[in-house]
């Protein structure tokens, strides 16, 4: 799993390694904070002491070995579509207070960035965790499409049973979510709670949806006959040109493909032209 930057976090690594069956285990790809701290493992040559086992080693603050350009190995990967010169210098060390999981933590010299990449697995060689961290464009893509293209974040779910928020409220201040003890707003709360969640889940179908229908039949979409396009993708349409391509084709499908289950609920579903004039009639 790719996740955006600090998301490495104990409560985080908990869920996503801690409780899981070995064989179901869930790795993860992701950068740490330039402050990260971690620790070496105990050294097996130190003397024996009393009391339990040490679990960890001595503390090392990762930035500093951007000082060790020396140990730094030099490579060319394919980033972003294109041949990168890149830097790293790959190490594994315990992380975590009171945690101490051995991660695989590479330092990246990129063009002018510095990156402390980590992950979880440590079978991945630091080629393939700079790759896969080189894909997290991919991430902000999809919420630009999430957000423009489906609208899967303009939900306007709202109860009369929500207290006024404040913005500007401090950490020690008590939420006022908190006060809200009758069980019928508690309810409606939940309720409008769950409706946003269920829209942005419901938003996140239809832009796999979108996605899979542009792999799968590019051939078979050409949205430049219907939509001007600034530049021309080579073999995959994008999602909004996808969106386009099926709204200006859906009534088609809808008359010629009428017999389809989902047509047919949908048709059901529907209310009559003519009732609705009735109504505003009378």
């Amino acid at each position: 799993m790719l996740l955006d930057r600090y998301y490495l976090s104990v409560p985080a690594l908990l869920a996503l390694t801690g409780n899981m069956p070995q064989n179901r285990i869930l790795h993860i790809v992701t950068r740490a904070k330039m402050n990260a701290t971690a620790y070496f493992k105990p050294s097996p040559l130190e003397k024996p002491r009393r009391g339990r086992p040490r679990k960890k080693g001595a503390k090392i603050k990762l930035r500093d070995y951007f000082n060790e350009q020396n140990r730094f190995v030099e490579t060319t990967l394919c980033l972003y579509g294109e041949n990168q010169a890149v830097r790293y210098f790959c190490i594994d060390l315990l992380w975590g207070l009171t945690l101490y999981k051995e991660l695989r933590f590479v330092l990246v010299c990129y063009k002018d960035t510095q990156a402390i990449l980590v992950s979880s697995n440590l079978d991945f060689t630091p080629e393939q965790i700079i790759k896969l961290y080189g894909f997290r464009q991919k991430i902000e893509v999809s919420f630009f499409s999430l957000k423009q293209v489906v609208h899967g974040l303009a939900s306007h779910f709202w109860s009369k049973s929500m207290p006024v928020l404040n913005r500007y409220m401090r950490k020690d201040d008590v939420n006022p979510l908190m006060s809200i003890d009758n069980p019928a707003d508690q309810k409606n709360i939940i309720g409008a709670l769950k409706a946003t969640e269920g829209f942005a889940f419901f938003a996140c179908i239809a832009l796999g949806i979108l996605q899979m229908v542009s792999l799968k039949f590019h051939d078979l979409t050409n949205p430049r006959l219907i939509r001007w396009l600034r530049t021309y993708s080579n073999t995959v349409a994008s999602e909004a040109s996808i969106a386009v391509f099926l709204r200006n084709s859906l009534f088609s499908m809808y008359h010629y493909l009428q017999y389809i289950p989902i047509i047919s609920i949908i048709r059901d579903k529907q209310v009559p032209v003519y009732m609705g004039y009735e109504e505003k009639s009378a």
